[in-house]
């Protein structure tokens, strides 16, 4: 019998009631606007599902008169590479069918990565076979796009740059992303000689300025901390998720794994002082919700303690008193500061202060003192060589980059990779400057916001189908080799700054000469095998301390509680989808958030208690307000994000990802918001005086749930 008003059988509306209970949304049938979306943003995984499982199209061929050795039709093959992500590369071990690479996983002899791969890491083999992968070059003269050839860009470039060669290069800009290549280095020397009066910036959203710089107030130089979790007995993580957001994130995380056997000895116990929820936190023994700008004082407190109670001195003659008040007098506060100092002045050589790259430099110059004090250094760290050392602060370059195409002093501005023109400082106009310079040329793998707004879109190759070399976080030098010929004719930013260099040597010519230029053919082929040049690690330093100043921390930031409009904002990389580069890979967009459990987009974390202050309801449309920018922004409540600390996680709201992440010209959404519209180039990582406004709309949040009903 049915229904009279909607056409169902009371089981069907019980099994439906069930299904919400269970899944919310996700479990009821979905409406055909839905149905037409899941197809739509879906449809690069399923073409290349379908694609692995298809028969060979019908073509006469011709045997080999001699088969290449290894070589058996129908088997898989295997290949050492890396990929490469702001200056860091993952070693990797590809496996590939009939000349078509299908899965991504660690390369098991690497030192440092032992066989492990990211997410992304594997998603990437996806990327290599996305439609959106752009195929070829494009012009912008007068709104009107035409189709170009390298054939006929080369020619007109060569032209170019011989024209920018009478003056030096004046008028001549590169904008690049921070590598560890040498073969690239190699190249921006000679591009620097032939043009001296050029100049070469670089920019990357996500930065280490504030690690590097709290180095050089310890030591008066940059260097790198490698730690070593398998002979920590009490870690200390200072709003630093080791195991999720660091580069050597894999190889921690099986460290500290290998540690937590009690099989193996006394196991690791950690401590966590954070105020986003982090795959560290959620495996610690005890963890504060603070908000970031409380852990300064809160390391200061804790210093003090080790000073006073148990005579271990971090800073010498420059004693200090520590703040007082405040959420320092809250009750767990004070017992976490007093049980922590005890268990460090416990196991001196075998506990770790680990510092997350959002925290300020002053806190990394501390831990650094402490850490020597507690006599880690070269038992549970040790310090290493730092590749960016010299490199200046990316939000230094990309102003300087904006105020000389403002001026209208640049002629000719290349980039070679990065999407500048979505994820530079929302008070640095970038797109506004770009439209000042004459010429102007992109190079990337999709027609992205900056190709859209350059003169020139240049395709760029995959990862998979070019030569390089790139370092380990450890400093292992990996090589990076093709695993087929580019489905399209793409280029890579060596082979496009070998260009700009006038060198007309190939890519694995110039890689060779860079790792190996002494080695015999027989140990170049073991090298491209192995993957990694054999004991490259960065050799261990023993940087010197300088002189200590105690930092000023200003009253408000003991507060314990902040009222509207003094919130804090915190600006995230995201777990899958990073700086937004992997916005239009649909495996990624599916794997869930490791904390809110969120797909398919990004939302504002706010702590129950802050929630329910602000009249702020789970999935609801909330307004972010932030001097003069304002985004809005969905919700969610999350258990152990800190009071008054509001999380949104960078990388979405893309209009020009492509046709899953979003593609504004072909009416394709973009996926969830676009934090970096509210990021200025002083406030990176975390500002301050957020105002908050509920607007009581609801906003549907892809969530995966548990499948177990309770309450059937």
């Amino acid at each position: 019998m049915k229904d009279a008003i909607d056409g169902s059988t009371p089981a069907e509306s019980a099994l439906d009631a069930r299904a919400e209970r269970a899944f919310g949304q996700a479990g009821l049938p979905p409406d055909d606007v839905s149905r037409r979306k899941f197809l739509q943003v879906m449809g690069a995984s399923l073409a290349l599902a379908s694609a692995s499982s298809c028969r060979w199209d019908g073509e006469e061929i011709l045997p080999f008169a001699k088969r290449p050795d290894g070589r058996v039709p129908g088997t898989t093959r295997r290949f050492a590479t890396a990929f490469e992500t702001n200056g860091v590369a993952a070693a990797l071990l590809v496996t590939s069918y009939d000349g078509r690479p299908i899965k991504i996983e660690g390369n098991p002899l690497h030192p440092l990565d032992a066989g492990a791969a990211s997410s992304r890491s594997q998603a990437a083999v996806l990327d290599l076979y996305d439609p959106d992968h752009s195929g070829g070059l494009a012009q912008t003269h007068e709104r009107v796009t035409y189709p170009r050839t390298w054939k006929e860009f080369d020619p007109w470039f060569a032209g170019i740059l011989a024209a920018h060669g009478t003056t030096g290069g004046a008028g001549l800009r590169v904008l690049a992303e921070p590598s560890s290549t040498l073969a690239f280095a190699a190249m921006r020397a000679r591009f620097q000689s032939a043009f001296p009066r050029a100049r070469w910036f670089e920019w990357t959203p996500i930065t280490r300025t504030n690690e590097l710089a709290g180095a050089k107030l310890a030591f008066g130089r940059a260097v790198r901390v490698q730690p070593r979790l398998d002979l920590v007995r009490t870690l200390v993580c200072l709003d630093a998720d080791l195991l999720g957001e660091h580069p050597a994130a894999l190889a921690n995380a099986r460290a500290f794994v290998r540690r937590r056997d009690p099989e193996r000895g006394e196991p690791l116990r950690a401590w966590v002082v954070e105020s986003t929820p982090s795959l560290t936190g959620t495996a610690a023994d005890h963890r504060l919700a603070l908000r970031a700008e409380q852990v300064l004082p809160f390391l200061l407190a804790l210093e003090e303690r080790l000073r006073k109670t148990h005579a271990i001195d971090s800073v010498g003659s420059a004693q200090f008193a520590a703040p007082v008040g405040g959420f320092l007098g809250r009750a767990d506060v004070a017992r976490a500061l007093d049980r922590l100092a005890e268990e460090l002045a416990q196991n001196r050589g075998a506990s770790l202060l680990a510092v997350g790259p959002r925290q300020p430099a002053a806190v990394h110059d501390l831990a650094h003192r402490m850490n020597a004090a507690l006599g880690n250094v070269g038992r549970t760290l040790s310090y290493s060589a730092e590749p960016e050392a010299e490199r200046a602060d990316p939000v230094v370059e990309i102003k300087e980059l904006v105020r000389e195409m403002e001026a209208a002093t640049v002629a000719c501005l290349v980039m070679l990779g990065g999407n500048p023109v979505h994820d530079a400082p929302a008070d640095v106009d970038f797109r506004g400057a770009l439209r000042r310079v004459p010429l102007s040329l992109h190079l990337s793998f999709t027609r992205d916001e900056t190709s859209r707004a350059s003169t020139w879109h240049l395709p760029r190759a995959h990862a998979l189908e070019a030569w390089g070399d790139a370092c380990s976080w450890d400093g292992t030098r990996c090589t990076v080799q093709p695993l087929i010929d580019p489905i399209f004719e793409r280029r890579t930013p060596l082979e496009l700054a070998a260009q700009l260099a006038g060198v007309k040597q190939g890519a694995r010519e110039l890689v060779r000469a860079a790792v190996a230029p002494e080695a015999t053919d027989a140990q170049w082929k073991k090298l491209l095998h192995d993957g990694f040049v054999a004991s490259s690690a960065f050799p261990s330093e023993a940087p010197a301390l300088g002189a200590f100043v105690p930092p000023r921390v200003p009253p408000n930031v003991l507060a314990a509680e902040v009222a509207n409009g003094e919130l804090e904002l915190v600006l995230a990389a995201d777990p899958k989808v990073f700086d937004g580069r992997g916005a239009n890979n649909a495996w990624l967009q599916e794997l869930p958030d490791p904390i809110t459990r969120a797909t398919w987009g990004n939302a504002a974390c706010f702590a129950p208690e802050t929630a329910r202050a602000l009249g702020v309801e789970d999935a609801t449309i909330v307004k972010l307000r932030l001097g003069e920018r304002v985004l809005e922004v969905a919700a969610v409540v999350v258990p152990g994000q800190a009071p008054g600390s509001v999380t949104l996680r960078l990388g979405y709201g893309r209009t020009a990802a492509g046709r899953v992440g979003g593609l504004e010209e072909e009416g394709v959404e973009s996926i969830g918001f676009d934090a970096y519209r509210l990021r200025a180039s002083d406030a990176l990582d975390v500002a301050h005086g957020l105002r908050v406004e509920p607007t009581g709309l609801a906003h549907a949040l892809a969530r995966t749930n548990d499948p177990q009903v309770t309450d059937a």
